[in-house]
């Protein structure tokens, strides 16, 4: 399973940065506080990524700094269900990938924070032909494959935000076991490339 993990995140950070090398890259951080939800967890060091889930049942990227707003106040959820059902909660970094004023691509938590938990993981791209999405939500549990549903995302108040409806992906992309799970949440970008 874990070779076929990595295989998967191989194929989206190539699609992705297959779709953005159609644009330039800059950076455009948000420090503003005032965007971010409240509910800050306690005990947890400011600007430290994390993130977890609750079950029930990487291309090279523009150089970009992370943001300054403390990462504990919770910047995504993404409800899982099917298959396996539970929440990923991402208090952490998440990136997206913006081009020609359009969202192409988000990573949850973003791969360049060396303080992000492995799991929950989630990737996908929203442009180009094939549109893929990847959950990994345990080392033994990964859904990865061409999106059905939708990964849209747009600027609201100077801060990216995405939203996932009825995203369905399946177990494996290479030879999957035919299991699936119908994603559902909002994630809020803490870090953009692109332009």
């Amino acid at each position: 399973m874990r070779r076929t993990t990595a295989l998967t995140t191989t194929l989206l950070a190539l699609a992705l940065a297959g779709t953005a090398l159609a644009g330039c890259s800059s950076s455009d951080d948000k420090s503003d506080a005032s965007d971010k939800p409240s509910g800050q967890a306690s005990g947890q060091a400011s600007g430290q990524a994390s993130a977890s889930t609750q079950p029930t049942g990487s291309a090279a990227a523009p150089t970009t700094t992370a943001a300054t707003v403390p990462t504990r106040s919770g910047n995504g959820r993404l409800d899982y269900t099917g298959d396996a059902s539970g929440t990923a909660v991402f208090t952490g970094a998440i990136s997206c990938e913006v081009v020609a004023g359009k969202l192409i691509g988000v990573t949850a938590p973003d791969k360049t924070d060396a303080s992000a938990p492995r799991y929950p993981t989630f990737i996908a791209t929203t442009a180009g032909p094939q549109k893929l999405a990847l959950l990994d939500i345990s080392a033994e549990q990964s859904f990865s494959s061409r999106q059905s549903g939708t990964v849209s995302g747009g600027k609201s108040g100077g801060t990216w935000k995405v939203t996932v409806k009825d995203l369905v992906i399946e177990a494996g992309m290479t030879g999957g076991s035919g299991q699936k799970v119908t994603v559902n949440g909002s994630l809020t970008c803490t870090k953009t490339t692109g332009h």
